[in-house]
């Protein structure tokens, strides 16, 4: 599948909601904005900024850069062109930024067809999971973080989720 099959970039549905642990979920506008390579989803809530996405694009990727509030460096690819949905996973190498010291990470990432709900419809979409081990600074344990980011043709990356607590899911999704 090619980048211009998939169009991960595309517009994602202007109405979503985000859940951060308990509900209610909070409901927010979406609107997008790209500066060369960079995609940003801006989350808006009461029409003030709430919060954000960054990610990368290119004709060999798409990539996660930047959410809440951490960063990815290098950006994590999610998707490589042509894709190849089922096919072997890759690996990345970089480090998790957020408030505190950088922590070196690695993850494995995977893809897959899947069907989700979407309001009262439902959606066969690109899902792809990202399996992250963070590197502890001291004694501390590994930790381990599951992302996860579902893609439809046409409306781009419609939902993701980051552990249980981090979701941004569509209110309703348009008509193709």
């Amino acid at each position: 599948m090619a980048h211009d099959d998939l169009k991960p970039e595309a517009e994602p549905p202007p109405m979503a909601s985000l859940l951060y642990g308990a509900p209610p979920p909070i409901p927010v506008s979406v609107k997008t904005e790209r500066k060369g390579s960079e995609y940003t989803i801006n989350l808006y809530s009461h029409g003030e900024l709430f919060d954000f996405e960054k990610y990368r694009t290119s004709i060999e990727s798409f990539s996660l850069a930047q959410a809440a509030g951490e960063e990815y460096v290098p950006p994590i690819p999610l998707l490589e062109f042509p894709a190849n949905i089922g096919g072997p996973d890759w690996a990345w190498t970089g480090t998790l930024s957020s408030e505190e010291d950088p922590h070196p990470a690695h993850a494995t990432v995977t893809t897959r067809r899947d069907q989700i709900m979407i309001g009262e419809a439902e959606a066969g979409v690109v899902r792809v999971d990202v399996e992250m081990v963070i590197e502890p600074h001291g004694g501390e344990p590994a930790a381990e973080r599951r992302l996860s980011f579902w893609f439809d043709n046409g409306h781009g990356l419609v939902k993701r989720q980051f552990g249980e607590t981090s979701i941004r899911q569509p209110a309703v999704l348009p008509a193709k």
